[in-house]
């Protein structure tokens, strides 16, 4: 979960679901469905990364497969979906439990400020 200004966003992981809420209005203003479970939110500047996986037993959770999708922060738009499984040198990647972006600062984690958070 992730506040973002006047909105929230959040994986509602049971139904695969990434939500983004307007909080000054009290709904929903986009929702984007995933085959399987929504699990891990990174903020970057530009983009919100989701992790979602395969529904699977937990024996079987090993080696499901895995996958990010990349929306865009301002608009909410869906830009790309990432198979990780598609490397031939890491060919299961298992169910993605949390999602943490190193390449730049991360808001969705160890945010140095408090969030904007309307009234």
């Amino acid at each position: 979960m992730f506040a973002d200004g006047d909105r929230l966003l959040y994986n509602a992981s049971r139904n695969g679901d990434f939500v983004a809420l307007d909080l000054a209005a009290g709904r929903v203003i986009r929702r984007h469905r995933f085959p399987g479970y929504t699990k891990g939110l990174a903020v970057t500047r530009r983009h919100v990364i989701v992790g979602y996986s395969d529904k699977a037993e937990r024996e079987d959770r090993p080696t499901s497969k895995g996958f990010l999708a990349i929306i865009d922060r301002k608009s909410l738009e869906l830009e790309a979906c990432v198979d990780l499984n598609a490397a031939e040198e890491v060919p299961v990647i298992g169910n993605v439990n949390e999602v943490r972006c190193i390449s730049e600062p991360d808001d969705g984690h160890g945010r140095g400020t408090p969030v904007p958070f309307p009234g």
